[in-house]
Formats: C-alpha cells, sequence, structure tokens
C-alpha cells in the first residue's frame, strides 16, 4: 500500500474518493488528472488495481510516487465490489465518493458538493454529462438521471425510485456507512444497486444539485456495456437482492422498504429476461426458489412479479382447490362452504347463530 493519510490541518473534512481499476490504461491518466487537480483539497484517493493485465497498475504507482493522498492497493481480479469493499474498510474520510476509472471529473466538482453537506444532509448528489460515441445510447443514458427533486429533499420508502444507484455522484457520510455496516455484495455485478438502496433507507435527507459536474463515459467495454454479452453474471441478482434485503432484516426496516422491495423484482426480471435462452429454465428455477425464500407471492400475491414468475407447488395446488370445497373468498372475508356451496349464517333475535345451506337449517 503506497501513500499517506491526508492531514485535516486545513480543517475543511476529509473526502475520500474510491476508484477500483481493471484494464483502463487509456483513461485512467485522464481520471486520476481530474481528481487529483480538484479545487477541494483536502482528499483521500483510495486506488484498487483489480488484478489488471494492461498498463493501469503502473500508471497508477506513477501517481501515487507523485500525490501521497493517493493510497495504492493491487489484489488478484475479483470485481468492482471486492475492490471498494477494501477502499471503505481502509477509509478515514469524513466523507466518501466513488469515481469510475474511465470517467472525469470537472475540477470544483467535489467543491461545490461539500459545500451543500451540512448537518442536516446525510447525501449530495449531482448529474452527470453522459458522453460516448453512441449517441442513441448516451440520450437513453442520459434520462435515466432525470430526477423531480431539487434541492433538499426528505427521504421514505418510495423516495428511491426516483434516484439512480450510482455511487459516482453522490457523497456518504462514512459514520453512517461504519454504524450500519454497508458494504457491496463481493463478486457481483450491479453492487451498487444494493449499497445505495441500503444507504438510501436509514437517512432522511439529502440534496440534489441542478449543476452537472461529472463525465460519465459509455462505452462497449465498461460493464453496462457487457450486461448483454456476459449472461453468466445476470443471476448474480438474486444475490445481490437477498444482500439488500438480509439488510432490511437485520435492521429492522423491511416494513418501511418495501417499496424498495418490490422495485428489486423489476431489476430480477430485467435479468432474467436476458438470460439467453438455453439457460433460461435454470433461471426460471433459482426464481422459483428465490421467491418462496423471500415469500413473494405472499407479500405482493396479485403482482405483475408473482403472476409471471411464480409456479406453486403440487401440494399448493392440491391445497387451493380443497379450500375450494370448503372456503370461499367474497369482500375479503372467507365464508365457510360445503362442497363448493356457501353455507349462510344469520343471526336470530335470541343472539343465535343459523347456518343454513340450500335454504336448510343445519343448526
Amino acid at each position: 500500500m503506497t501513500g499517506l493519510r491526508p492531514t485535516n490541518s486545513i480543517s475543511l473534512p476529509l473526502l475520500s474518493v474510491i476508484i477500483p481499476a481493471y484494464n483502463v490504461a487509456p483513461y485512467i491518466r485522464r481520471c486520476l488528472d481530474s481528481v487529483c487537480g480538484q479545487s477541494y483539497p483536502n482528499l483521500e484517493i483510495i486506488c484498487v488495481d483489480d488484478g489488471s493485465t494492461d498498463e493501469t497498475f503502473s500508471i497508477l504507482q506513477e501517481y501515487a510516487a507523485k500525490d501521497s493522498r493517493i493510497v495504492l492497493h493491487h489484489q488478484n481480479n475479483a470485481g468492482q465490489a471486492t475492490a471498494r469493499n477494501w477502499a471503505l474498510d481502509h477509509a478515514h474520510g469524513d466523507f466518501v465518493i466513488g469515481a469510475d476509472s474511465d470517467d472525469y471529473v470537472a475540477l470544483d466538482c467535489y467543491e461545490k458538493a461539500m459545500h451543500h453537506m451540512t448537518d442536516d444532509v446525510d447525501m449530495v448528489i449531482f448529474p452527470p454529462h453522459v458522453i460516448g460515441h453512441d449517441h442513441r445510447r448516451v440520450d437513453e443514458v442520459t434520462k435515466w438521471f432525470d430526477s423531480p427533486f431539487k434541492g433538499r429533499f426528505g427521504l421514505d420508502g418510495y423516495t428511491p425510485s426516483s434516484l439512480t444507484n450510482h455511487v459516482w455522484n453522490k457523497i456518504f457520510r462514512r459514520s453512517i456507512i461504519e454504524k450500519y455496516h454497508i458494504r457491496f455484495p463481493d463478486g457481483q455485478w450491479f453492487e451498487d444497486i444494493a449499497f445505495t438502496l441500503m444507504y438510501f433507507s436509514v437517512i432522511k435527507w439529502a440534496y440534489m444539485m441542478e449543476e452537472k459536474l461529472y463525465y460519465y463515459l459509455v462505452r462497449d467495454a465498461s460493464t453496462s456495456g457487457l450486461t448483454l454479452k456476459k449472461h453468466k453474471k445476470l443471476l448474480g441478482m438474486f444475490d445481490v437482492a437477498d444482500f439488500l434485503y438480509s439488510f432490511y432484516k437485520k435492521n429492522g426496516l423491511w416494513k418501511a422498504n418495501l417499496p424498495q422491495v418490490e422495485r428489486m423484482l423489476k431489476y430480477v426480471s430485467w435479468a432474467i429476461d436476458l438470460v439467453p435462452q438455453e439457460q433460461r429454465q435454470a433461471a426460471l428455477d433459482i426464481c422459483h426458489r428465490w421467491i418462496r425464500k423471500w415469500k413473494i407471492n405472499k407479500l405482493f400475491p396479485q403482482s405483475w412479479f408473482t403472476k409471471k414468475y411464480y409456479r406453486p407447488t403440487k401440494g399448493e395446488v392440491i391445497l387451493k382447490k380443497t379450500k375450494r370445497l370448503f372456503y370461499r373468498e367474497s369482500n375479503g372475508k372467507l365464508r365457510i362452504c360445503f362442497l363448493g356451496i356457501p353455507v349462510y349464517k344469520r343471526t336470530t333475535k335470541q343472539g343465535r347463530i343459523q347456518c343454513k345451506l340450500l335454504g336448510i337449517r343445519l343448526r
């Protein structure tokens, strides 16, 4: 590990910038130049090389030798989640933000964002410029960042549906991350979904900036660009959902965040739909077991997800048909039946209950 912990002598809060890097030699200099050149000086820049096979690590070493704010770590290829978790475990900052190694940041980005990180705000968000050669994809990605929020706003179980899950355009308070031990699911794609939703669930106030201060590069070799090509990783969405749901259960946040539990169903469905046809049955089998594990069919019995993916067992089918012989639901209430024929109840003046079947009094 190279680099020294920055001092806080200039009375500004320390901001830890986490940069995982894997085979990004053509882009990493531009990224590092933009981060190292920030007008906000009190930075800790944690770079984690994820087993690069090109010149990425040597470039990182070059920059670490010139800038003592850079903390450099090399690991065998294990994915962005593991790299980011190492950085979180070794961060000293009062606040944390991510940066993708193929992107770059406006030189006054962190200074302007930190200005809004007041005592009653636990997250600052800024929108990005989306850049790339494919103008159609650039337009599509740009729309993802449309948000109804401006300035300071409160969060509840429904708010995150209007926010993106990226970690490079958000400043997080590290004390909250450590209090709840919020981490990324190791070895998974889409790890930022779980991380941001966990963080959203434990804070009350955030701030949305209007100025675009980050340059997000859309390219085919990025994780998002490869999503449609490396299908075997798509089913990791089940593990990401498990990671998030376990966090909710552990911290007593399950009921308050049921809208986010349901939101994850859209991500799971999206992953299943992208799996190749030859792997689809295996994906559906995994999905069926996963639905039963979290009782999704009971939580959301009428949802499109349950109707599309839930397959009742033979025992459940038999039980359901048997119940129809003796029970029938009417206006949300169960009515007793005999071989499917409703038994009607009537209270007499004496306060007794009479039951009738086809007009014949039973008692």
